[in-house]
């Protein structure tokens, strides 16, 4: 896989999508937002408590890209809105990455 493609909120590492996020809990919807620099918004009805906003971004990352939970995990910023969040993706990495690119293109536009 070629480590050189990304964008400003995203990137590939080998088999592995990087998101840069950026949460607004206790939003009114769960939904992908606006591209802010560095990193995409994501707003999650769920309140930042007891680790419940952190459960609901990967339950939302994984249900984007049609992946099991366990193959999502946050790699930095568990107590922060800033947060990198780590996509196993499945073995086919060549494929999977222009799959999961047009998976998240879909999600910001609908």
């Amino acid at each position: 896989m070629n480590a050189t493609l990304e964008s400003d909120f995203f990137q590939w590492q080998d088999d592995r999508l990087i998101l840069r996020l950026k949460v607004r809990p206790r939003a009114s919807r769960n939904a992908w937002g606006e591209v802010i620099g560095d990193r995409i918004k994501l707003y999650l009805t769920t309140p930042p408590i007891d680790g419940k906003a952190n459960q609901a971004v990967i339950a939302f990352v994984a249900k984007t890209f049609s992946v099991a939970k366990n193959r999502v995990g946050i790699r930095r910023g568990e107590t922060s809105r800033d947060k990198e969040v780590i996509v196993h993706w499945p073995p086919t990495p060549k494929a999977g990455s222009s799959e999961a690119e047009n998976l998240l293109r879909q999600a910001l536009q609908g």
